[in-house]
């Protein structure tokens, strides 16, 4: 529940900021100077455009373990994306912080004004159809919040 609030928290605010008139325009957290924003134009550097969603899963360990990669396996079956979820090999260990909670982390090879429009729902599809209870997932990225936003207000 509480991961739910600060997620919907998150996206709420970010739907928020982000209308001007009835025009959207993709918002950009970063702040010029800071290790964070240096961060993320290394990442463009090296990688173009992008961008990340995080879908957080919660729920049994079994029915995690059960629903997680192949709900991975679909997410990468799009040649734009790449994922990292708890299952890879590697220092991976952060995305699985407890048994009952998985993060898997899908970057997404387009411009946000690309994930806005198309691979927000695409995500969205994907994760209502493979995920089941009693597992439950929340999807957080600024573009999704965005999404929703617009087509909440026929945008």
């Amino acid at each position: 529940m509480h991961d739910t609030v600060i997620l919907c928290s998150w996206e709420s605010l970010v739907s928020t900021a982000t209308t001007r008139g009835s025009r959207w325009v993709p918002l950009d957290l970063s702040i010029s100077g800071t290790r964070s924003a240096e961060g993320e134009e290394l990442a463009e550097e090296h990688f173009g455009d992008a961008t990340q969603f995080a879908i957080l899963l919660t729920g049994p360990a079994a029915e995690i373990e059960r629903q997680g990669p192949p709900l991975v396996r679909e997410l990468r079956s799009d040649p734009a994306a790449t994922g990292i979820p708890p299952w890879d090999r590697g220092t991976v260990t952060a995305l699985r912080p407890g048994p009952r909670r998985a993060l898997i982390i899908v970057d997404y090879q387009v411009p946000l004004a690309t994930a806005m429009r198309d691979t927000v729902p695409q995500l969205e599809r994907i994760v209502a159809e493979r995920v089941r209870p009693p597992l439950t997932a929340v999807a957080s990225r600024t573009a999704s919040a965005q999404a929703r936003t617009r087509s909440a207000n026929g945008l």
